[in-house]
């Protein structure tokens, strides 16, 4: 009878519950995903294997927890923490965290939105599940109100300890994390990579025949103001910004095109972005300094379809042992106007350089960034099989 038990919960289906923001659930359902390295693993689980289930913040304001709703602003506001409880906390929610094996959590703000439940469910030993959390930006909050800084601190700790596993995306946020914090054993680099089945092209990628430099990004450190500055100054320069960042709408520049993003409602979808790509020279980033592992996506993107990268060179940089300036992208250490204006009078026109870099990122990114790997990673680490 024993040894019948302990076969069938061998072989009982695990369950997975992936957290989100907003945007995959119903292309995940519907089958509709086209890259699909936002979904941060979901998409290679055999939904023969195991039991999926998919929870997003709730978009209808309306029915939201007045109460927690009061709780989150107090949260945003002083402690400048992305609480967001009212959208998550609910009976249908509960239900599906407590029957689940392991919870994805796809980043800091569905990690402290879901943590009243998480904690719910083991203080009164409701659930064995096993919670992970992939981190991009979490020892890097800017806070306001410089006295509520211990309690900042206090809360962050609180989810930390909430957790099993934390991936983080970025090797410069995961030493500021392992000095700051004890519980090394739950941190983890994991190299965040593209799905190389979609981003890859059979077009020519001779960069003589293309003029336009695009940028893209929507994340709070990218430096807006920055690249104003210099789509104003080469005014000779066709620039695509792909962003749904407040500060690029109504912009009026002769030489500048702006199209919505792919998780904006009415933006670009993943084949747009794509061609796009492959139409331009370069792709520039212009951040601010963080510690968080910021243009991730878009560069590698960029690289595997053969376009070059030109990124600030900021502490949250990803991985600064695989990627070398004028190798396999362009760093920017002068991140001024006069830093930027420089190094792209340099490079523009030095195709021979361009060329070279793109064929070193484009293999470097094929070979050991591919999203398969990844998954592989994150099953070791969390001992799934």
């Amino acid at each position: 009878m024993e040894d019948s038990i302990h076969l069938e919960n061998i072989n009982k289906k695990k369950t997975l519950t992936f957290v989100f923001v907003s945007g995959r659930k119903d292309l995940y359902v519907n089958d509709l995903i086209e890259a699909r390295e936002h979904f941060y693993t979901l998409p290679l689980y055999d939904k023969q294997k195991y039991n999926i289930n998919v929870i997003e913040f709730e978009s209808d304001d309306s029915k939201k927890n007045n109460f927690l709703y009061a709780i989150d602003r107090i949260f945003n506001k002083f402690l400048s923490l992305p609480f967001y409880m009212h959208k998550l906390t609910n009976k249908k929610n509960y239900k599906i965290l407590k029957k689940s094996d392991h919870i994805f959590l796809i980043n800091e703000s569905t990690g402290f939105s879901v943590l009243p439940m998480v904690r719910a469910l083991n203080l009164f030993k409701k659930s064995n599940a096993k919670v992970h959390m992939f981190v991009m930006g979490l020892y890097s909050k800017k806070l306001k109100y410089k006295k509520f800084k211990f309690l900042q601190n206090f809360v962050i700790n609180f989810l930390v300890n909430s957790l099993d596993n934390l991936f983080f995306l970025g090797k410069g946020e995961l030493e500021r994390a392992k000095k700051i914090k004890n519980n090394h054993e739950k941190f983890h680099f994991v190299s965040f990579s593209i799905d190389q089945d979609f981003w890859t092209s059979n077009t020519s990628s001779d960069l003589r025949n293309k003029e336009k430099i695009i940028f893209v990004g929507n994340d709070g450190n990218r430096d807006t103001k920055l690249l104003l500055e210099i789509a104003k100054f080469f005014n000779n320069f066709k620039f695509i910004f792909v962003s749904k960042l407040e500060s690029l709408k109504n912009i009026e520049l002769d030489n500048v095109k702006v199209l919505g993003d792919g998780w904006a409602k009415e933006g670009l979808n993943d084949k747009e972005l794509k061609s796009l790509y492959l139409d331009a020279r370069l792709t520039i980033l212009p951040l601010k300094e963080s510690s968080q592992p910021s243009g991730q996506s878009v560069a590698l993107q960029s690289m595997s379809l053969g376009t070059p990268v030109l990124i600030s060179e900021t502490e949250g940089f990803w991985d600064k042992d695989l990627f070398r300036d004028n190798k396999e992208i362009f760093f920017i250490s002068d991140n001024s106007l006069n830093g930027w204006i420089y190094k792209i009078k340099d490079l523009y026109d030095n195709l021979e350089l361009l060329e070279k870099v793109s064929i070193n990122a484009t293999n470097l990114v094929r070979e050991k960034l591919n999203l398969n790997e990844f998954h592989k990673t994150v099953k070791t680490i969390i001992n799934l099989s």
